[in-house]
């Protein structure tokens, strides 16, 4: 079996509806238009009443038993356990973004032929090296410039410092490397040369992040292991600091604590909600979707081939 055929067979379990239910396709062609309310589901965050019951019984446990032995930080417990809380809660909004997003037809199979892309294409080093042998200058020149156009009108729609964020929030996890081979394999395999390049280019960033990814829940460890490192780095000079009990010591340090244990919980969370809410936000899905069905020759009316 040759490699498209793979990658078609691969590709077979996604379509717009299900075959059950043929008449259940949705007829919508920009993501932004109305969506249905859908209320949380508790399944997604049943962590945080066993958080709520462990942090009364903790409270409950330390009047009665208090601690003899130093504390490595100076947070409260309810600071500690409002850091757990805020997690889980950003993890659950994740698991309600990623049913959202994979519920819809469309989105679903963008989704699929991202991750189809990165399984049988970009993990074959053999034939990543013979993409980029016949890659030239030129090429990459091509893409940079697309890229450098559409980082310009990014700032246009998107000005000022909360742009710049944005910009970085959806751009910090690839490289441009992985950017411009992700941007070289969508056009060798769904190339769209009437389309216009600012509704293209969010689909390469979509891949780009796609391929830099660990694996299929996009749980970022080493993200997370790296933000963790510092903060445990500060627990000896912070036990240290406080020792001292000198408030020009101790209080720095305290509040460096704090910030760098909040800020464990942007790389260990935030980039699987990324993942999926820069999914959504693509534009002309619909387009983009029914295009790549005819480029794998996939029948519209034809949900599951695969099991």
């Amino acid at each position: 079996m040759d490699r498209d055929s793979r990658l078609n067979y691969d590709l077979a379990d996604v379509g717009p509806h299900d075959v059950h239910n043929p008449d259940a396709a949705p007829e919508s062609s920009r993501i932004a238009v109305s969506r249905t309310v859908r209320f949380p589901s508790w399944s997604n965050f049943w962590e945080l009443p066993v958080i709520g019951l462990v942090y009364v019984a903790h409270v409950r446990y330390r009047r009665y038993s208090p601690r003899r032995l130093p504390t490595f930080t100076s947070m409260r417990l309810p600071e500690i356990y409002a850091c757990t809380a805020t997690s889980t809660i950003c993890v659950g909004l994740s698991d309600e973004l990623e049913e959202e997003v994979l519920g819809d037809p469309d989105l679903h199979l963008i989704e699929h032929v991202a991750r189809s892309i990165k399984t049988q294409l970009f993990a074959d080093k053999v034939f990543m090296n013979k993409v980029e042998q016949c890659v030239t200058d030129d090429h990459w020149k091509v893409f940079a410039d697309l890229r450098a156009v559409y980082r310009k009108h990014y700032r246009l729609q998107h000005p000022g410092i909360l742009g710049n964020l944005s910009w970085w929030h959806n751009h910090i996890w690839h490289t441009k490397e992985t950017w411009y081979k992700g941007a070289i394999l969508w056009q060798w395999k769904f190339a769209t040369p009437d389309a216009n390049p600012i509704d293209i280019i969010p689909y390469f960033t979509h891949l780009a992040n796609t391929l830099e990814s660990e694996d299929d829940d996009f749980a970022y460890a080493d993200y997370g292991l790296k933000a963790m490192i510092p903060f445990v780095v500060s627990i000896p000079f912070a036990m240290a600091a406080r020792w001292t009990q000198l408030r020009a010591v101790f209080r720095p340090m305290n509040g460096l604590q704090r910030l760098l244990l909040w800020a464990t919980i942007y790389p260990d969370t935030m980039q699987r909600y990324q993942h999926y809410s820069y999914l959504r936000g693509l534009r002309n899905k619909k387009v983009m979707a029914d295009h790549l069905r005819k480029k794998l020759n996939l029948d519209r009316n034809i949900y599951r081939m695969v099991s």
